[in-house]
């Protein structure tokens, strides 16, 4: 993802399981440009997660594809979803410019007393 001056701001990569249906996005491209969408219409629906961030410094090529010197400290974030049976729905690992992302977290969603 890019600002509007042009710098990039992030870099994202998903991995998802193959499949039929995940393979013909390289053909036809994501349902309504959503990775999610895309998932879900392919029967890969997340019920779990988690989530991992941390501030580090840039590999060499996460410098590179940002236009970044490697000493920059920039957000690295890890997250896993899996689906009802425990199978893996999507692992997405991103490296975000801090000046332009933030974490927000919800706790206790669906606790009842």
């Amino acid at each position: 993802m890019r600002s509007l001056g042009g710098r990039p701001i992030s870099l994202e990569r998903s991995r998802v399981p193959e499949s039929p249906q995940l393979r013909a996005v390289l053909e036809h491209g994501l349902v309504d440009g959503s990775i999610t969408r895309t998932l879900r219409a392919a029967g890969l629906v997340p019920v779990r997660g988690d989530q991992w961030v941390e501030a580090r410094r840039l590999t060499a090529e996460e410098a590179r594809v940002l236009d970044r010197p490697p000493t920059d400290v920039l957000l690295a974030s890890s997250h896993f979803t899996w689906d009802a049976n425990d199978r893996l729905v999507e692992r997405l690992e991103s490296v975000l410019d801090p000046e332009r992302f933030r974490l927000h977290v919800r706790l206790f969603e669906g606790y009842r007393r």
